[in-house]
């Protein structure tokens, strides 16, 4: 909630009571209760798992432009990643769709739907690079990976994927 970007994402219930989950509670209070009546005013029977809802930022304004809302599902196969990837690729084409430029996206589903750090941190990575990678024109040209400082398990597989990344420096020997 701290970044300044033009859309913040999140992830709750499908319901979008935004009281479920700690993101989601925390960019409730900082937003104020008019996203959860916008909420309920636009999508009144929720959402489908992987789908995005948008508000108004709310006491957010300034900070960002929107906020993008959506459900995954809780993590006991490799199936459900599926719902995440398309929620991460939506999310980055909705903002294209409205030529904001930066994005933030929290660690999704490492809380309370049960992923795995390092599934979590792979499925991210690889879905913005697969989106750089085809929308090389995109507006977006910031995307903010936010990871809760204390989340010592998130902070080291996000680095782990950092690391794969990164190229790796030549060491020549002398002959």
């Amino acid at each position: 909630v701290d970044q300044k970007v033009d859309v913040i994402v999140n992830t709750t219930a499908s319901s979008l009571q935004l009281e479920h989950g700690a993101v989601s509670t925390s960019i409730l209070q900082a937003a104020g209760k008019i996203i959860q009546l916008e909420c309920t005013e636009h999508y009144p029977k929720g959402i489908a798992y992987g789908e995005v809802a948008m508000t108004q930022p709310g006491n957010l304004k300034g900070r960002c432009k929107k906020i993008f809302h959506g459900a995954c599902e809780h993590y006991d196969s490799d199936d459900n990643q599926k719902i995440m990837r398309g929620y991460i690729r939506k999310c980055l084409e909705k903002a294209q769709s409205l030529s904001y430029t930066s994005i933030a996206i929290p660690a999704i589903g490492t809380g309370n739907l049960g992923f795995p750090h390092h599934v979590t941190a792979n499925c991210m990575f690889d879905e913005v690079t697969k989106y750089i990678e085809a929308n090389s024109g995109s507006s977006v040209k910031k995307i903010i990976f936010v990871i809760y400082d204390k989340d010592q398990q998130n902070k080291d597989a996000f680095m782990n994927e950092v690391q794969q990344i990164l190229p790796r420096p030549q060491v020549s020997t002398p002959m």
